[in-house]
């Protein structure tokens, strides 16, 4: 992908890195964080600017209230972030707050099935993706230009 040489290159990851993923597994305070690196110099390289996106939460309730698994993860991104100097999009604040604000009930329709808690539907990829969008501007400035107002975008 990087010889294509894209202006940006965004950076999310972390659901396959907790315990549990075999081999994928990393530590979030250490290889994680190496990985992180390793992907925003290799971007810079190519000539692209990277832009770290913290990992999605899980759709996933106790009591009423969600919760998460994901903040270290999102914890050792926005170090990364800062020591690189390299723009952030909070993802995982971002859904987190939205599941909560939604309920376990009303985000159902946002997974791909009723025992998937991480992956989306076509309405939860596009709600997603309206979190990401409406943060673009203020975290990663340099994209202005290229987006557009929420009149202009299609409504299907």
């Amino acid at each position: 992908m990087l010889r294509e040489k894209p202006d940006f290159v965004f950076i999310q990851f972390g659901h396959n890195d907790q315990p549990g993923k075999g081999d994928r597994t990393t530590d979030a305070n250490g290889d994680f964080q190496d990985n992180l690196r390793k992907f925003i110099d290799e971007a810079r390289a190519a000539g692209s600017q990277p832009v770290l996106v913290t990992p999605v939460a899980r759709r996933i309730f106790e009591n009423g209230k969600a919760v998460t698994t994901l903040t270290p993860y999102a914890d050792a991104m926005q170090k990364v972030a800062a020591e690189k100097k390299v723009p952030l999009v909070d993802l995982h604040r971002l859904s987190f707050g939205r599941f909560d604000e939604l309920g376990d009930a009303a985000s159902a329709d946002l997974s791909a099935s009723a025992k998937d808690r991480t992956h989306f539907s076509r309405k939860g990829a596009k709600e997603i993706a309206r979190l990401v969008a409406q943060r673009l501007s203020l975290d990663v400035p340099a994209l202005r230009v290229y987006l557009r107002q929420p009149w202009q975008v299609p409504q299907d």
